[in-house]
């Protein structure tokens, strides 16, 4: 029964149009609009307004309008309606296509096909421009070669670019590059280049003149300074024939020690200038001979008293050494060694000892007091002193762990001079002085102290590659700031552990640096994957971490004269 009344239900309404009619095959809507305004092409602009021309209806009218915006060509399934022929649209960053169409409520179909514009280009976003220098500067900011630089522009719309720039030998040089793109946006940027592509002035050597003869193995080179007016200078070094590099320091210095003990003979030296763009001159090679047994006036001339003129013949040498059968330490041949304290051949264990004697000059105003640094069956000395007692304090920095050392003191007679002998000659040998371990608490105060030793040798270190570079030195400010709390816990500790490590590599690179060695290879920052235990050995195993980069820095200033 349903299906019969469902076919007479559309006999029904095929006769209402039929009496009304209208056909399924009526007229269409008015056509698509074919223009539009504004063309398509680029604007700075998100906001668009479209206008098109008014389509006369096909049927009886009115005729409205779609509109709708796309990011692709394909056409869209509905549109906004808009009565008039205008339409404000705020179009997406990128591309995107305009689609319009006619609407007559009248026609059959009521709407006509989509007309499609564009693509219209929205560029919302300013270009960027980048600044490559070739070659690159050093940390100072310098090269030795012509430099180039080139700028690097990015946008969607890039329409120009600055050319490269080629600077030669000048300072504080400015290329500016712009970079423009279709809408009229733009970006700049900047880079100075300073470029020195000529080595300085070369240094003059001073002292060991040439044929000078030298008895220490390890002696002071002096020289006049370099100069460079144009990027100045960085640093000396001095280079030693056949034995390489004995030493460098830093510009504002004109001497330094030999950290190679050279061996005895004919030595040639020079001095190596390097300025600030990395340019390097060597001065002149002079030549000297180094002769470590050359006879030497035993006794110095007291304060305020003038060295009298001593010749070759009747001059005490140094203390002679010699190698005992069946023995491999040299040792100085003795002479009244018993008169002397420590006794001949003993261990101290301090780098401070007291010299003593027993016997005493009846006539003696002064005494001398010579101590020599015996190594590899040479000597050379190492203090010179005046008491007017029969006991001397070896001062700091004198003396070094794991060496022997010979000593002798000679009375001193007023107008008479030296006496004709000494009191006695010795030796002892030194031995690092046992350290007494400070007594470390598993607490939260130890863990500060150990945090403050590890930031304080990164303070250091930051200075150290600052003046490097030649840059001001950054503000100390760990030492000022108002600490924050610490924990006693494991994860506090491995923290204080990394502070200590990242210090102890940063004073490696600077070591580094200064030998002229490549740069080691940066270790991964979770250098301790294991577990961390909260212990009183932990602690201490952290602290000498801690330590161990301190020393090293203080090493080094001592090495370039800074201390």
């Amino acid at each position: 029964m349903r299906p019969h009344r469902s076919r007479h239900r559309l006999l029904a309404c095929a006769a209402v149009a039929a009496g009304l009619g209208v056909s399924s095959a009526g007229a269409q809507a008015a056509p698509p609009p074919p223009t539009v305004t504004p063309s398509p092409g680029p604007s700075a602009s998100a906001t668009r307004t479209f206008t098109w021309p008014a389509m006369a209806p096909s049927v009886a009218g009115p005729v409205t309008y779609e509109v709708a915006v796309t990011t692709t060509a394909a056409q869209p399934i509905m549109g906004q309606s808009v009565s008039g022929t205008s339409a404000q649209l705020s179009l997406p960053e990128g591309d995107a296509w305009f689609h319009v169409r006619s609407v007559e409520p009248a026609a059959v179909p009521s709407h006509s096909d989509w007309s499609t514009f564009g693509p219209y280009r929205t560029d919302l976003t300013d270009p960027v421009i980048a600044v490559q220098q070739t070659p690159a500067a050093n940390p100072r900011g310098w090269v030795n070669a012509a430099a180039t630089v080139t700028f690097l522009c990015t946008d969607a719309n890039l329409a120009t670019c600055s050319d490269p720039v080629t600077f030669g030998e000048g300072a504080g040089q400015v290329a500016t590059g712009t970079a423009t793109d279709a809408v009229g946006r733009s970006a700049t940027a900047t880079a100075t280049v300073n470029v020195d592509l000529t080595a300085p002035a070369p240094a003059q050597p001073a002292a060991p003149g040439a044929g000078a003869v030298v008895t220490s193995t390890r002696p002071e080179f002096r020289w006049a300074p370099a100069s460079d007016p144009l990027s100045g200078l960085q640093y000396y070094e001095v280079w030693v024939e056949g034995r390489g590099k004995v030493g460098s320091t830093w510009a504002t210095r004109t001497s330094l020690v030999s950290s190679q003990t050279l061996p005895a003979g004919p030595v040639r030296w020079y001095v190596r200038a390097v300025d600030n763009a990395n340019n390097a001159v060597a001065s002149e090679v002079v030549a000297f001979t180094l002769n470590p047994d050359r006879p030497q006036q035993p006794a110095d001339p007291p304060p305020g008293q003038p060295a009298r003129t001593i010749t070759d013949s009747g001059t005490p040498a140094p203390p002679l050494v010699r190698r005992p059968a069946g023995t491999r330490a040299p040792r100085p041949a003795l002479l009244r060694a018993r008169a002397l304290r420590p006794a001949a051949g003993r261990t101290v264990r301090t780098l401070r000892p007291t010299l003593r004697w027993l016997r005493r000059h009846r006539m003696a105003r002064l005494y001398n007091v010579q101590v020599y640094e015996l190594r590899r069956g040479r000597v050379r000395k190492v203090l010179t002193a005046f008491p007017r007692r029969n006991a001397y304090r070896v001062p700091k920095g004198k003396l070094r762990a794991g060496r022997r050392y010979v000593w002798r003191v000679w009375p001193y007679l007023g107008t008479k001079g030296y006496a004709k002998a000494p009191v006695g000659v010795s030796y002892f040998d030194v031995r690092a002085p046992r350290r007494r371990q400070a007594e470390i608490t598993l607490s939260a105060r130890q863990l500060r102290i150990n945090q403050r030793i590890s930031q304080a040798a990164v303070r250091r270190v930051n200075e150290l590659a600052a003046h490097l570079d030649g840059r001001p030195a950054p503000a100390s400010a760990g030492a000022s700031a108002t600490p924050g709390r610490v924990r006693l816990a494991a994860r506090q500790l491995l923290i204080n552990q990394r502070i200590s490590q990242a210090a102890v590599r940063r004073v490696n690179t600077v070591r580094a640096r200064l030998e002229g060695r490549p740069m080691p290879k940066r270790a991964a920052a979770a250098a301790t994957r294991g577990p961390v235990r909260l212990s009183v050995r932990q602690l201490r195993i952290n602290q000498r971490i801690a330590q161990a980069p301190v020393r090293r820095i203080r090493a080094i200033r001592r090495e370039l004269g800074l201390d």
